[in-house]
């Protein structure tokens, strides 16, 4: 009676092994399979992030002075400014995140210099990076094209040479500009 339930149950054992071999080469398939399909998700993931980044087209930066009337015009003197303006189209991107969006300007002066009326003025980069910039607008965007206009009041007077304007949003660079006051 022993040596048949000791073969009964070595026959039992031998079955056991058996399924527990195959379940675990599924387990391994299923594993690797699972981390091919995570791989890929994660690449399609950095694609439509890569994708949903808006972009700043058609500037149009200048040098401009305040009328008395509150109309503007376009001056080309640096000492005739009192503000600095960027104009520019934020274009159409189905797949970037619609509504309230912050536009960041940042203008650079001939020296280097970063205009901003506080040290307080500072925007963090996708790359966790600070950095002052010199005026913004919170602008209502609904996945179409839509134009921008970013003024900054002079405080005082200002040299001539080469002017840069970054445009910021949701912490990416989307644009920039140049232009020449003298």
């Amino acid at each position: 009676d022993y040596l048949r339930r000791i073969d009964s149950l070595n026959t039992a054992n031998g079955v056991l092994t058996e399924n527990l071999n195959e379940t675990l080469n599924d387990l391994d398939a299923m594993t690797e399979s699972r981390d091919s399909y995570q791989t890929a998700a994660e690449e399609l993931t950095d694609k439509v992030n890569a994708g949903s980044k808006l972009n700043a087209f058609d500037f149009l930066s200048e040098g401009i002075k305040e009328r008395s009337s509150g109309a503007y015009r376009e001056v080309n003197w640096a000492r005739r400014c009192t503000h600095l303006r960027s104009c520019f189209t934020i274009g159409e991107n189905s797949i970037a995140k619609s509504g309230n969006k912050t536009v960041y300007m940042r203008i650079i002066s001939p020296s280097g210099s970063v205009f901003n009326s506080s040290n307080s003025n500072t925007l963090k980069t996708e790359g966790g990076q600070s950095l002052l910039y010199s005026d913004k607008k919170v602008v209502n965007y609904q996945n179409k094209a839509v134009d921008v206009c970013i003024f900054y009041e002079l405080t005082k007077e200002i040299e001539g040479g080469d002017y840069i304007t970054e445009i910021y949003c949701d912490g990416v660079k989307i644009g920039s500009d140049s232009f020449v006051l003298k």
